[in-house]
């Protein structure tokens, strides 16, 4: 009699302690009942007695890596040797609930578009961890992650959600749209490489839905932080693409200048600076007067800076460009770019570490106008350096000449450096918000 192929293939990937991976398989004894099914789990390269106890389990399949691989490559080796249509995948320190895979199992089967459900997840004391993953801008990242849901209590529900993303600590995949997708992505780690499959899913047309019905605890709780390589990743692939939630209100928000203030050219020079450049950017965009140009230098970014530098330009639809810095010049060769290429009469120069409040060029040039006789004046903006505002050609002088006046926090390099020049130095201060 042939062997009955499975609806499902469980894959559970163990990374340690056994602890949690014993506490997930035997949760999986009522949370997948009524589902033919197979049970694979994935030894990541664990040191503890993981290696020694799987292997004597019964009604399972075991793989080992001898060295640990990361949860991408240890869930793509147990679905490359999967026979079930769905996929589902587990961290180990998930404890699916009863009922678990019935839910996801049936939102699947009911639409065929319907290519990942989601589990929600809920921590050990009963609050909501996510409810799927969204995106929000400028928090800090470009396009930054967030858990949906989180915090609130878990109430019964039953409801199924079409999400951005959902987490691979409890997710059923149809088998055949993520070996069309080519599975995770080994290169990134976790977080980022279950983001980036799901958004390729709902790009090729697939929907990606949260089925609240479905209910994992995931004991090891944590944040979805990624780290910056991950990020600059994923503002290549996906900004502009998905859907953002704007906590801020930042692209609504309308400028509210002062009129009568001169034309300003707003310099930043940049250099692998995504983590902090969206809310800068989107900041600096609201205090721009309809005469105001904003020059956006960029050193060299590797990180995703400068394609997300470009994508703002082209986005705000105002005097904004990216201008390059001068070869192997760093930093201090961005400004003299940026400075280069200002057509205004007073430029600014902003680190990108800072956001500045609403109105923060206005208040910053009438005080340099009631003081009359200052021909530079400077606030500081640890650790970066000091935001400057004063004659375009002196400004350029100085970078030429003494440029790293601008990259340090002591006013007194560039106070000399202005009297030098036949300037004076006055000092406000002045928040510029973080």
């Amino acid at each position: 009699m042939p062997e009955q192929i499975p609806q499902v293939s469980i894959v559970v990937v163990a990374d340690g302690p056994f602890r949690d991976t014993y506490r997930c398989l035997t949760a999986l004894l009522e949370a997948a009942s009524g589902v033919p099914r197979e049970l694979i789990v994935v030894d990541d390269g664990t040191t503890d007695e993981t290696r020694l106890a799987l292997p004597r389990l019964e009604g399972l399949t075991t793989l080992r890596a001898e060295e640990p691989g990361g949860f991408p490559r240890a869930a793509n080796a147990g679905a490359g040797v999967a026979r079930g249509p769905y996929l589902a995948f587990l961290h180990a320190d998930s404890e699916p609930q009863p009922g678990w895979l019935s839910p996801l199992l049936e939102v699947a089967l009911s639409d065929r578009e319907v290519a990942v459900a989601g589990s929600r997840l809920v921590t050990p004391d009963g609050a909501v961890e996510s409810d799927g993953i969204a995106f929000a801008y400028a928090a800090p990242y470009p396009l930054t992650p967030f858990a949906h849901g989180g915090g609130a209590p878990a109430l019964p529900a039953c409801d199924v959600l079409d999400v951005p993303a959902v987490s691979s600590a409890a997710m059923l995949v149809r088998a055949e749209a993520f070996r069309r997708q080519g599975g995770f992505d080994e290169v990134h780690g976790q977080i980022a490489s279950t983001l980036d499959l799901c958004l390729r899913l709902r790009g090729a047309g697939d929907r990606v839905v949260l089925a609240r019905g479905s209910t994992a605890v995931h004991h090891r709780r944590c944040p979805v932080e990624i780290p910056d390589a991950d990020a600059a990743w994923l503002t290549r692939r996906w900004l502009g693409k998905v859907p953002l939630f704007d906590p801020s209100g930042a692209r609504e928000a309308a400028p509210q200048t002062r009129r009568g203030r001169p034309a300003l050219s707003v310099v930043v020079p940049v250099k692998n600076a995504l983590g902090t450049v969206a809310p800068c950017l989107e900041a600096l965009s609201r205090n721009l007067g309809p005469e105001d140009e904003l020059i956006i230098a960029d050193a060299g970014s590797d990180d995703g800076t400068g394609e997300y530098a470009s994508l703002f330009a082209r986005d705000v639809r105002r005097a904004v460009r990216v201008v390059a810095g001068e070869a192997l010049g760093g930093l201090e060769g961005a400004l003299r770019s940026g400075l280069d290429s200002a057509t205004r009469a007073t430029a600014v120069l902003f680190h990108p570490v800072a956001a500045p409040p609403d109105g923060f060029l206005d208040a910053f040039t009438e005080l340099v106008e009631k003081a009359g006789s200052p021909s530079s004046v400077a606030t500081a903006t640890p650790p970066a350096g000091a935001c400057v505002l004063g004659p375009t050609e002196l400004l350029r002088a100085l970078s030429c000449a003494t440029p790293g006046v601008f990259f340090t926090t002591d006013p007194g390099p560039l106070a000399r450096a202005v009297a030098a020049h036949g300037g004076e130095l006055g000092i406000v201060e002045q928040e510029t918000g973080r």
